[in-house]
């Protein structure tokens, strides 16, 4: 209700010109719109787990081989992504490569050989961890929530 209330708020502020007060009112619609989309404020455990997944089977290695892709160290190929693949490696174990650094970087260990190809690699893993360690706080607080209010 709260939303849907700051998003009539701020068009009315956006016709009558006051910008500040339309823009906070933005940024207002805007937060509750997320805090929805992630965890349904604070009801849903699944819609985190969702997101947890999403980051680990999908944007994660999607993200990395967009930007470059990793040091194949073992197979001594430079930088192999998921659309430029070699004839040699099939496409299913250079997922599970990727999925298996992912795995490291949301649970901020070191156990797979492949490193970042380059800064950009570097700076999206760990932005990845930080928005790992945010999920895994917010997991704990909607189960903590729900098991409260059951």
């Amino acid at each position: 209700m709260k939303k849907k209330w700051h998003g009539t708020q701020r068009l009315i502020f956006f016709r009558e010109k006051k910008w500040s007060k339309a823009i906070g009112a933005f940024f207002q619609w805007l937060s509750d719109w997320i805090v929805e989309l992630l965890c349904d404020y604070g009801e849903s455990v699944w819609k985190v787990l969702f997101w947890m997944a999403a980051l680990l089977f999908l944007i994660g290695p999607l993200l990395i081989s967009m930007f470059g892709g990793l040091n194949w160290n073992e197979l001594n190929l430079k930088y192999v992504t998921l659309f430029g693949l070699y004839k040699d490696v099939p496409f299913i174990h250079v997922y599970l490569q990727y999925l298996l650094y992912m795995i490291d970087v949301l649970t901020t260990s070191n156990f797979s050989v492949l490193n970042p190809s380059n800064d950009v690699i570097r700076f999206i893993s760990g932005l990845f961890s930080l928005i790992s360690i945010f999920l895994a706080g917010l997991l704990g607080f909607v189960a903590g929530n729900r098991i409260r209010n059951s």
